[in-house]
């Protein structure tokens, strides 16, 4: 019965040692992905020749964890043909941009603004999907300044 007892605890204690094992935290985790976000927008002079005269230059919403989607406006002449804009953007290292599953590639791809783009800012696993909706808006084309004063009538 000695021997049955023995083989009984040396089982015993392999199973123990294997669990212990097969649980241990010596797995390596994957990376963490980095965070997804659209640093700058604009649309630019130099990559619109003979559309923009000047630069447009959007503030872009700060990130926060509590939001997927963020709104961009511009203003924008009415004279100026909104409907083959290239724009200027920088994203986070490592994530991708799209527009209506197109990848866009910064200073060269042209869209529509007549109405509103989702750009869609993406980190390199996929697991964080932020939307930018740029709206451009319509600027005043006037200029309004106090006219100087120059005397006082009298009748």
């Amino acid at each position: 019965m000695k021997i049955k007892d023995f083989i009984k605890a040396t089982c015993f204690a392999l199973m123990a040692v294997m669990t212990l094992v097969a649980c241990s935290d010596n797995e390596e985790e994957a990376p963490k992905a980095e965070q997804a976000s659209l640093v700058s927008f604009g649309f630019y002079a130099e990559d619109n020749p003979g559309i923009l005269s000047k630069d447009y230059v959007a503030t872009v919403p700060k990130f926060t964890e509590a939001a997927t989607s963020y709104e961009i406006e511009i203003p924008m002449p009415a004279m100026v043909d909104k409907s083959a804009l290239v724009a200027r953007f920088t994203v986070s290292e490592g994530n991708k941009t799209l527009v209506d599953g197109v990848k866009q590639v910064s200073q060269s791809t042209k869209n529509n603004f007549t109405a509103p783009v989702d750009y869609i800012v993406s980190n390199s696993n996929g697991t964080q999907n932020l939307r930018y909706t740029v709206t451009i808006t319509k600027a005043s084309n006037m200029v309004w300044s106090e006219a100087p004063s120059i005397g006082t009538a009298t009748l």
